[in-house]
């Protein structure tokens, strides 16, 4: 056991402090470099990451004022009546027509007194006949017209 310690002490004296400290700081050099390295190397990435951000929150406020401008271009008024959409705006040029309500197509309406199908075939179909919603539907331009004339006074 003894042997043990005086072979350290031997060891300790041959070896200087100085040599150890000078050791021991040039290790610390290079870990310092080598994390001055890093960090310049993160800040650079931090840059670009903020550059493309920046494009990136360009790209959507633009793309979410055009989604916007879509929306209010393509508004519709919309009202349900016994199964059957009616539809007011751009794409029925500001009158009034009946919608299928499965698929959002326009409704075949054809003679008065036949039973009301989708135009587009999508299997949906109503016990209604068309008269009852050539009925509605003037009943709708009624009611639009009296509105009007009402926000115009």
């Amino acid at each position: 056991m003894w042997h043990w310690i005086l072979a350290a002490k031997n060891a300790l004296t041959r070896v200087s402090v100085s040599a150890m400290l000078r050791e021991q700081l040039s290790l610390e050099r290079a870990r310092s470099a080598e994390l001055e390295r890093q960090v310049s190397t993160l800040k650079s990435e931090n840059a670009e990451l903020r550059a493309q951000l920046a494009i990136v929150r360009a790209d959507h406020k633009q793309t979410q004022q055009e989604l916007d401008r879509l929306k209010e271009e393509h508004s519709e008024q919309i009202h349900i009546w016994k199964t059957v959409e009616y539809r007011r705006g751009k794409r029925t040029f500001g009158l009034w027509q009946a919608f299928c309500p499965k698929c959002h197509m326009p409704l075949r309406l054809t003679e008065p007194y036949h039973l009301t199908v989708c135009s587009a075939h999508c299997g949906w179909d109503c016990q209604m006949e068309c008269k009852e919603i050539f009925g509605f539907l003037k009943h709708l331009k009624e009611i639009s017209e009296d509105q009007q004339q009402s926000d115009s006074t």
